[in-house]
């Protein structure tokens, strides 16, 4: 199994939904700061066991896809790439559980990682991380722009909506490389994560 991820979008949204849908996000923006929370010791915890043994603690990294399994979900529906509240991602499971027809997340885990991952892969990752964290800030400082041109729109541009998307995996991506929880090297830029979206 390779790690798959599948954001699908819905293109059409009533007017005022992109409007209040930052509210209706407060519960899962509140669940994915605690799951981000828990997300930095567990990388902490993770590093000398890699170092020492060359394996990354299954548990470990199946919670670390649960982790971005729930900010998947919270980044789409703040987003408004979706109109269906996103249930709480409350399963640890390397596996996507099949409790979101919206989206997917399924992470081939690594069974062996080269010990000096924890040393080498900040390095790999810094590339994805000048692109990705001005691209973040931009979209983060101009959210309320954006969901007042949603709202008028009444959804986003396809364009746009497959942009997002691809950002989305373009970050799970990386940091399921960056926590050790897989081996498969994100690849680089928007153009290869911009698959076609899920009807």
């Amino acid at each position: 199994m390779s790690t798959t991820i599948s954001l699908a979008v819905d293109e059409r949204l009533e007017w005022w939904r992109p409007l209040v849908h930052w509210l209706l996000c407060l519960p899962h923006l509140a669940w994915n700061a605690v799951l981000t929370g828990l997300s930095l010791p567990a990388y902490v915890v993770s590093i000398p066991v890699v170092l020492v043994t060359g394996r990354m603690p299954r548990s470990l990294a199946t919670f670390q896809v649960f982790v971005l399994r729930e900010r998947a979900r919270t980044f789409a529906y703040l987003f408004v790439l979706r109109r269906s509240k996103p249930p709480y991602a409350t399963t640890m499971s390397a596996e996507d559980p099949g409790d979101d027809p919206m989206q997917t997340l399924s992470v081939a885990l690594a069974t062996t990682t080269p010990r000096s991952a924890p040393i080498t892969r900040p390095f790999a990752v810094l590339p994805h991380l000048l692109v990705l964290l001005p691209i973040g800030a931009c979209l983060d400082a101009l959210y309320p722009v954006w969901m007042l041109l949603v709202s008028v729109n009444r959804g986003w541009p396809p364009g746009m909506a497959r942009t997002l998307a691809a950002i989305e995996r373009w970050v799970v991506e990386v940091l399921l490389y960056l926590l050790m929880a897989t081996n498969q090297r994100p690849a680089f830029g928007l153009a290869a994560q911009r698959a076609p979206l899920p009807a």
